[in-house]
């Protein structure tokens, strides 16, 4: 059995534990094997669902590991646009440090704004 079996989003294992925040589970998938980048039906990682969820530990644990920062769902958003949708602001200041690229441009043409100027102040 695969540990990147997908479901009828086409998220798999990884996505769902990044998701809810199961830090072990995330790390034992990939110890595994499970796929960092791989993107489900609406073009995100199980990275940038960590952003969207908030979940900073899992989201700490996927940079020390390197996936992609910058990729982009089908819409277009990044990690950063989806954390900045949902005010994580410590993965906000996590990417930044990281050095992700502040000008992408998802299809609503919304670029990483608001949360930045408080990362500036914080």
């Amino acid at each position: 059995m695969s540990v990147n079996l997908t479901d009828t989003d086409d998220s798999t294992p990884l996505h769902t534990s990044a998701q809810l925040g199961h830090l072990e589970a995330t790390k034992l998938l990939v110890e595994v094997g499970a796929a960092l980048n791989y993107t489900n039906r609406c073009g995100n990682t199980a990275l940038m669902l960590a952003a969207y969820c908030g979940e900073l530990e899992i989201f700490h644990y996927f940079t020390k590991i390197s996936p992609d920062i910058n990729i982009q769902s089908a819409i277009k958003s990044t990690a950063l646009h989806l954390a900045d949708d949902s005010c994580s602001v410590g993965i906000i200041k996590l990417l930044l440090d990281k050095g992700t690229s502040v000008n992408l441009i998802n299809t609503d043409e919304s670029i990483f704004c608001f949360l930045f100027l408080l990362y500036l102040y914080i």
